[in-house]
């Protein structure tokens, strides 16, 4: 989307003020809530909108992202994890371009910082014997290769490559959703909640979190995805939330709310147009 084709411009256009947007694509609560630290002293705004996905819980956890999103090899992050109920904060290891080069050497260190490195890469991760580990990992890899396969027979591999994207993104919803019965997942994420809250009342800002979910989210939600919409209730209990699952959920016309883009769906204009417009008349207006 342009600048303008964002539901912050859109927003605001409804309360007829400038809405600063900082929203960086991939990040989880985790790095928007160092963003804004950074930030908030310089900004004007009396709320704080804080927007995330529900895969954000995932996203918290990643500290190489190859480790969850195969071949995403040059996403390093920061990240915080849970240390006797308290954060820890883990800086980021890359800093410059020879800390890059000695990757390799620090390998052990990354893959015990990172959350997947064990819990999801060593199980997908194909090795010898071959057949074996594809045989043992064919729920998430056959549709996927099935799709790619296809798409080589017929001379139509973008068409099936990205069909077969839509089930890698589906198997990730899979961790998501067993990531909202983890004790400690969830515990992350409330300890990063309680964080942006303390940053933003020490501020004099009114802090908002805003859940905006993804197709594979609404395909789960509408068969049941209690975790999420339970844990969520409970975070309604430490600030304001704009879950806006009830505005997906079960409207005819959200297929028309999301494009289609290189890295899965994201929301269209007029899906930000509505985004804007329940965020308005749930969090701004009713203030």
């Amino acid at each position: 989307m342009n600048d303008d084709e964002t539901w912050p411009y859109a927003l605001s256009k409804l309360v007829q003020s400038y809405v600063p947007n900082y929203s960086v694509g991939g990040y989880g609560l985790d790095q928007a809530f160092l963003r804004l630290k950074r930030e908030i002293k310089t900004l004007d705004s009396e709320v704080v909108l804080m927007c995330v996905v529900p895969e954000t819980i995932v996203r918290i956890h990643s500290y190489w992202k190859h480790y969850f999103e195969y071949g995403n090899t040059l996403a390093f992050k920061p990240r915080f994890a849970i240390d006797k109920e308290r954060l820890k904060f883990f800086e980021l290891f890359i800093k410059d371009q020879e800390s890059f080069e000695k990757i390799e050497e620090s390998e052990r260190y990354i893959q015990r910082v990172d959350h997947f490195y064990e819990y999801k890469f060593l199980k997908d991760i194909l090795r010898f014997p071959y057949v074996y580990r594809l045989w043992k990992t064919r729920k998430q890899n056959f549709t996927i290769l099935k799709q790619l396969i296809i798409g080589l027979i017929f001379g139509r591999s973008e068409k099936y490559r990205k069909k077969a994207f839509k089930q890698v993104l589906r198997n990730n919803a899979k961790y998501t959703a067993e990531m909202y019965k983890d004790y400690n997942a969830k515990l992350l994420f409330s300890r990063l909640v309680d964080e942006f809250v303390a940053l933003c009342l020490d501020c004099n800002k009114r802090p908002v979190l805003i859940v905006t979910p993804q197709p594979v989210d609404i395909e789960r939600i509408n068969l049941g995805f209690q975790d999420y919409s339970d844990f969520i209730a409970q975070l309604s209990e430490k600030l304001e939330v704009c879950d806006l699952t009830s505005l997906f959920v079960g409207n005819k016309g959200v297929d028309e709310w999301y494009v289609e883009g290189e890295l899965g769906p994201h929301l269209s204009m007029k899906g930000n147009n509505e985004v804007a417009k329940y965020i308005f008349n749930n969090s701004i207006q009713s203030e």
